[in-house]
């Protein structure tokens, strides 16, 4: 399975689990939250706010 496919499965379990409906839908904290729950394998910074500066 790669990476684009693992995402979506994780996506799609967030909202049959109802885990969605337990977040503050609207918010950046929930954006985190939904990011962290999709990503979380993926990429170490997952439901993290990065803050990128030039070189």
């Amino acid at each position: 399975m790669n990476i684009d496919e693992k995402s979506i499965v994780k996506a799609f379990a967030l909202f049959e689990s109802g885990d969605i409906e337990k977040m503050e839908i609207g918010t950046i904290k929930a954006l985190c939250q939904i990011h962290a729950c999709i990503f979380d394998e993926l990429f170490d910074f997952a439901g993290k706010i990065r803050d990128l500066q030039d070189e």
